[in-house]
């Protein structure tokens, strides 16, 4: 009698499982071959870039948008800051530039100008002592007359020779001066005065142009170099 009761069980359970799929297929032989009523999934991605544009035109009510704006305003404005202050410190250091390289120039123009005069100065002090060596040698010969223009002749030399020897320490001493301190308007005044002494325009010009820029007020450095202004087409 208990092998019945199991066995009862699974009988009852497999009628109420037949039962329920036989429910089940009458209901699915009831529906349509193809369902009208399922939204196409091109709709749905329509449906859903239409919400999203929606929101992003809805930003420029909110406080969102305003918001981020100010804010990249904000920056935008440093930033231009920034770049003005950038371009006022690259011209400062420009106009430092240009002044230090009219400086060095005039300095530059000065050595090379010593060098060369003192290169020539040794020229003609050595043409001369030739020059001095011959009458001597004529002397030797008897020629009297040639003898007495022989000591006139080296007086001369030796007076040019020290006046340009002169000129070239007054030269050294203000070229000195300015390597010392740049700024000392009358180091270039002297030295513009002594290279127009010696006809040297370009570097007389050079150095008054340099007192101007430290003293703008020079009347003496203006009067002077006004007057090259005058005189050098002339030159040229």
């Amino acid at each position: 009698m208990y092998y019945f009761i199991p066995h009862s069980v699974i009988f009852l359970a497999g009628v109420g499982l037949l039962y329920i799929l036989s429910k089940k297929v009458e209901v699915i032989l009831q529906l349509p071959a193809k369902p009208e009523n399922i939204i196409p999934q091109e709709r749905l991605w329509k449906k859903a870039y239409l919400q999203l544009k929606d929101w992003f035109l809805a930003l420029k009510h909110r406080s969102f948008g305003p918001a981020v704006l100010g804010w990249l305003e904000k920056r935008l404005r440093q930033l231009r800051i920034v770049f003005l202050k950038s371009d006022n410190f690259l011209q400062w250091i420009m106009e430092k530039a240009k002044e230090k390289s009219q400086t060095w120039s005039v300095r530059s123009r000065a050595w090379k100008e010593q060098k060369r005069t003192e290169k020539l100065e040794k020229l003609k002090v050595m043409e001369k002592l030739n020059k001095v060596e011959f009458l001597e040698m004529i002397q030797e010969n008897g020629h009297d007359q040639q003898a007495k223009e022989r000591p006139v002749l080296a007086t001369t030399t030796r007076r040019a020779a020290g006046k340009r020897q002169e000129i070239l320490q007054q030269e050294k001493e203000h070229i000195n001066r300015i390597a010392k301190n740049p700024k000392d308007s009358k180091a270039y005044l002297a030295l513009g005065k002594l290279y127009l002494q010696q006809k040297n325009i370009t570097d007389a010009q050079a150095s008054f142009t340099q007192v101007l820029k430290i003293e703008p007020d020079n009347q003496e450095a203006k009067t002077l170099l006004g007057q090259l202004e005058e005189k050098r087409p002339k030159i040229s």
